[in-house]
């Protein structure tokens, strides 16, 4: 059974690899940002279930609704060519930690047949 801090550490987990795929330009799919949003969406409505504060949880799911209605599946990912690896040690650990994080995110989701 989940509980309210397991929640938030799974919402938070998932929202900061996506804002490391946004800050970093990771290139992946449009895909993988579908089903991150859609993991978000979920955990959201999970701890809505066990809080009192619903409005808050009510925002943060319809703005969630409405990033997941503007992804476009079928875009193609970022091509190869025009990725580039960031300047600086701080970027470069940065860009790592990310890329870790993301892997560890999608072992987990693999384990559970969410694939």
């Amino acid at each position: 059974m989940l509980n309210d801090v397991s929640i938030n550490a799974m919402y938070y987990s998932q929202r900061d690899i996506l804002l490391s795929v946004y800050t970093e330009q990771l290139p992946i799919s449009q895909k993988l940002i579908f089903i991150m949003q859609h993991n978000i969406l979920a955990v959201t409505k999970a701890a809505k279930m066990l809080d009192d504060k619903t409005i808050v949880y009510n925002a943060k799911i319809k703005t969630t609704e409405n990033n997941l209605k503007n992804i476009n599946i079928n875009t193609s990912p970022q091509s190869d060519q025009s990725f580039q690896l960031p300047h600086g040690h701080k970027k470069c650990i940065q860009f790592i930690r990310s890329i870790k994080t993301l892997r560890s995110l999608l072992r987990s989701d693999f384990k559970r047949n969410r694939f």
